[in-house]
């Protein structure tokens, strides 16, 4: 069965597969910036550990959302940069579109879009389609390795050498001034590995400060 959707419908629908999905999730979008409900239709579907496959393209995320997707347990984020398709499904369903999973198209453009049952044939062809699109992405995080390394390393981590602190996020990590970052905030400056983008926290103090970069962790107080 194929049914017309229109703006609207296919957000509504995009969310509603969202949620009705028990084994997985491929989201496929060049470019992605989840509307609220949407991102905490994700965090309630991977605590039911349903899997979640986003692949994105044509240009890296921002830092931002690509921070934001890290919070989804489980999450597999992939980026194929030739990319322009737009599909969203799970394992019962499909919504083939022309709108991004962007909240801005999601409130201001007209779209249009179809929404396919598995049992239709069009399901099969787009499905074996997507999973082409996925293999040849390049797998930028998967969450569940990074969860296991995390697991490992708190395992093994002594707390008390723990006296400095992440310059991202601020989680009290061994104090280090040339590996200013904890395991997930690392992962994430690498994806654009900026050393003049601007962080948040004193490696030595935690406090919050101006001026902090990966090449200096310090704030003026605590010296460089």
């Amino acid at each position: 069965m194929v049914e017309f959707l229109t703006t609207k419908d296919v957000a509504s629908r995009v969310e509603l597969l969202v949620r009705k999905a028990e084994k997985r999730i491929i989201l496929i979008s060049p470019f992605i910036r989840c509307w609220d409900s949407l991102f905490n239709r994700l965090i309630e579907a991977a605590k039911k550990d349903v899997e979640v496959i986003i692949v994105f393209g044509k240009q890296k995320m921002s830092i931002s959302e690509y921070s934001r997707l890290q919070n989804i347990a489980n999450v597999k984020l992939y980026y194929f940069e030739n990319l322009h398709a737009k599909c969203y499904f799970n394992e019962k369903e499909m919504v083939l579109t022309s709108m991004n999973l962007y909240d801005f198209s999601e409130q201001n453009n007209f779209e249009m879009g179809v929404a396919v049952s598995k049992d239709d044939n069009v399901y099969t062809e787009a499905f074996k389609e997507a999973q082409t699109i996925k293999n040849l992405a390049v797998l930028k995080y998967d969450g569940a390795v990074s969860a296991k390394y995390q697991q490992k390393k708190n395992m093994t981590q002594k707390p008390a050498s723990e006296d400095g602190y992440c310059i991202r996020c601020g989680k009290p990590i061994p104090k280090n001034s040339s590996k200013p970052f904890c395991f997930e905030c690392y992962l994430r400056w690498n994806e654009y590995a900026n050393r003049e983008y601007e962080e948040t926290f004193c490696h030595c103090c935690g406090k919050r400060k101006k001026g902090i970069t990966i090449d200096k962790p310090l704030c003026l107080n605590c010296g460089y």
